[in-house]
């Protein structure tokens, strides 16, 4: 019953998604981020990254750009490339190592300064040889064209939280800064960390803890461009209590009036979240991922192989098969992407209202 009705809400709304990749090509772990009217879409393929731009809204998109990169990426999972834009520069973040496969590995950038035609990197973020080799990093841009990473971090017995700030379109990157050091030795090994920009300049930073044998979501915040952070407080009411990782870090993103809000996993449901508030179900499903519009939040998850869509109070809808779901916000709505099981990219644009 639940998969007819969404169906039918899916097809009643006109969301109808797009493959926006080429016959043959087959993509991993799709991230996107929109400015004006641009949308961008970034994917790994072996071990080359790929870039689709779109100068409508993603109405239609370029062919696959080459990126110009060496080595072994690291991908799957949630690991591989992040994209930010800013009014001057798109840039692209990944790890790469020479050997690959978690033996070694250092996140980098790379930035275009003509709208992805050519590439200039990479440029290293973690100031310490080999400490991003987990794979497992996030990305944002501000409103006045700050940058910043947050990465797990292995320079220290134990994974950690680190960050580092760029001024100038990730070309050069600040020293690096611990965000959290749990004191039982780590935090969750293999849970994606997120990172965004407050509309007031904060950074936030989340991430999946590890506490006397709980997985639970915790956020930190710098009001120093990343030098420092204050302590993370945990998210949500409830506790998972789990002795490994279970590979699934969720997202945060701002709302309109400026707080941050906060989707991620719990055995096996998604919530939603602000902090010092109790957490909202969502759905059954993992790896989900949130952008804010003027009419509420927008969430995409994954559920039996699905791709799953909630906007605001509405029923989920069902968008098609494929894993690991990422959505950004756009001056209309949202704009989500994802991997079916053959590589094939998919997009769709989500308005803020019925039929948009």
């Amino acid at each position: 019953m639940v998969t007819a009705i969404a169906l039918f809400i899916l097809a009643a709304t006109k969301l109808v998604p797009t493959q926006i990749s080429p016959a043959g090509f087959s993509g991993v772990d799709p991230q996107v981020v929109a400015f004006e009217n641009r949308v961008y879409v970034v994917c790994g393929n072996g071990d080359r990254l790929f870039l689709f731009r779109s100068s409508d809204r993603g109405n239609t998109f370029s062919a696959p750009i080459p990126i110009p990169t060496s080595g072994h990426l690291a991908l799957g999972m949630r690991r591989g490339p992040r994209i930010a834009v800013t009014k001057s520069a798109v840039v692209i973040t990944a790890v790469y190592g020479l050997k690959g496969g978690g033996r070694d590995g250092d996140l980098v950038s790379f930035r275009s300064t003509d709208n992805g035609n050519h590439w200039v990197g990479p440029a290293r973020v973690n100031d310490s040889d080999g400490s991003a080799r987990e794979g497992l990093h996030a990305m944002a841009s501000s409103s006045d064209g700050r940058i910043a990473c947050t990465w797990l971090d292995l320079r220290n017995k134990g994974t950690e939280v680190w960050a580092s700030a760029s001024s100038d379109g990730g070309a050069s990157w600040t020293k690096n800064s611990m965000v959290y050091r749990s004191p039982d030795g780590h935090v969750c090994e293999c849970c994606h960390p997120s990172i965004q920009f407050s509309p007031t300049g904060d950074i936030a930073v989340m991430f999946r803890n590890a506490l006397g044998g709980y997985r639970d979501m915790f956020l930190s915040r710098s009001s120093d461009n990343g030098k420092s952070f204050k302590p993370a407080q945990k998210l949500g009411i409830g506790s998972w209590l789990l002795n490994y990782c279970p590979m699934d870090g969720g997202a945060i993103s701002f709302a309109e009036d400026g707080a941050v809000t906060s989707v991620w996993r719990r055995k096996e449901t998604s919530y939603i979240c602000r902090p010092g508030q109790p957490e909202i179900e969502v759905g059954p499903g993992t790896q989900p991922w949130i952008a804010n519009s003027k009419s509420g939040p927008i969430v995409t998850w994954q559920s039996l192989g699905q791709i799953m869509l909630k906007r605001g109070a509405d029923q989920p809808m069902i968008l098609g098969p494929g894993s690991n779901p990422a959505i950004t916000s756009t001056s209309g709505g949202a704009f989500a992407v994802w991997a079916d099981p053959t590589g094939r990219i998919f997009s769709l644009r989500v308005g803020q209202t019925e039929g948009t």
